[in-house]
């Protein structure tokens, strides 16, 4: 099995990572029409918002929810979401494109994987704090008798932790790449 060059695993990785820039692109389009679909269905009387977790389902009239904060701050996340995950992407496509070419020890790889971890630890960070932030708004709208409502801050462990490795990968990564051009000036 071939793992860099033509006709290996790293080219169809590539391919599929097209596709998969491709498929977030459609996805944020979604996001965006369901986002105008819920706007439009959320003034009829009959229209039911339906929350989802592990734990509970609650379902809420329109009326409950009457802030344009909701629809405004879904679509900003997932925006916000998606186009961390489109940067992510282009730099794997990047890197999958010089290791399709054989150039696996390139500088600009060490950078890119760089720039992946920056970019999931970035991304963490942002959707925690813009999930907090819209939830804080979304809340102040909402008037249920009886129900308490308050936004909570939830910081992502994973994506927090693996930004902090890739970022050290990085290093490493950087690290070979001078070596193996130590090695190629004294051959």
């Amino acid at each position: 099995m071939n793992f860099f060059g033509r006709k290996s695993v790293s080219s169809a990785l590539e391919v599929s990572l097209t596709v998969a820039w491709y498929f977030c692109i459609a996805l944020m389009i979604g996001a965006l029409c369901s986002c105008i679909a819920l706007g439009a269905m959320s003034h009829r009387s009959s229209f039911t918002f339906i929350l989802k977790s592990d734990l509970v389902r609650i379902k809420l009239p329109a009326q409950a929810i009457k802030s344009p904060h909701f629809l405004v701050g879904y679509l900003a996340l997932a925006f916000v979401k998606f186009g961390f995950a489109l940067a992510i992407i282009y730099q794997l496509k990047r890197i999958f494109r010089t290791l399709r070419l054989g150039q696996i020890f390139k500088d600009e790889n060490a950078r890119r994987v760089r720039a992946i971890g920056l970019l999931t630890l970035g991304g963490a960070i942002v959707n925690s704090l813009l999930s907090f932030f819209i939830g804080s708004l979304v809340v102040g709208d909402l008037n249920i008798v009886g129900v308490t409502i308050e936004p909570s801050l939830h910081w992502n462990p994973e994506g927090l932790f693996t930004g902090l490795v890739l970022i050290v990968l990085a290093e490493i990564f950087r690290h070979g790449t001078a070596l193996q051009a130590e090695q190629d000036l004294t051959v």
